[in-house]
């Protein structure tokens, strides 16, 4: 196991998610609706929300 220190969420396993706080948690939320439903969705349900936020955009560390 190895520790990410400047991941906003880190997913560890195909099923195991995690995010500290209120932002990173939006973020990883947004990441599972792009797993889900694809990165239209994820955008659109960004935009909806008026969320600004574009790191849960990024690649995420493992």
């Amino acid at each position: 196991m190895q520790l990410a220190t400047q991941a906003r969420y880190v997913q560890s396993d195909p099923h195991i998610f995690t995010s500290g706080g209120l932002t990173s948690g939006i973020d990883l939320a947004l990441h599972l609706v792009e797993l889900r439903f694809g990165q239209q969705a994820a955008e659109r349900t960004a935009e909806f929300m008026e969320y600004k936020g574009k790191d849960w955009l990024q690649p995420k560390a493992d």
